[in-house]
């Protein structure tokens, strides 16, 4: 099942860690932490013509998200942590790399990349899933 989504801002700002609002430390706390089961699934861009496919899982108490870009002259899948969470009235998700791609992403860009928690607000709107960098 495929729905849309804003745009692969999600895949640049995890890639890249420039994008977005990185964070040190979770924003999420037992007391800010949701469930939205309207999020799982998965996702692809607005015109359904990128190469990329967002597919979101209930993971234990967190979220996973795997992207995958679904390239075959070079594929490449990411998975991450996610942990959801309401501030007034307002969704976010708090995304964290997997340790097995911290590792490799660290391997690639050694001291560049500091593991950060990547804060976007989103929101859910009938078949789209809406992203937003802060």
């Amino acid at each position: 099942m495929f729905h849309s989504i804003c745009s692969a801002m999600v895949v640049l700002a995890l890639a890249l860690g420039g994008c977005g609002t990185p964070s040190l430390h979770p924003l999420y706390s037992p007391e800010t932490e949701i469930t939205d089961p309207s999020v799982i699934g998965t996702w692809k861009g607005v015109d359904d013509k990128g190469p990329d496919t967002y597919t979101v899982s209930r993971d234990g108490s967190a979220y996973r998200l795997t992207i995958k870009n679904n390239d075959p002259a070079k594929p490449q899948r990411i998975d991450c942590e996610v942990h959801l969470l309401k501030l007034d009235n307002y969704r976010y998700a708090d995304i964290f790399p997997l340790a097995k791609d911290r590792k490799q992403i660290d391997e690639t860009w050694g001291p560049l990349f500091i593991p950060a928690h990547l804060i976007l607000r989103y929101e859910v709107a009938g078949d789209a899933l809406k992203f937003w960098n802060l």
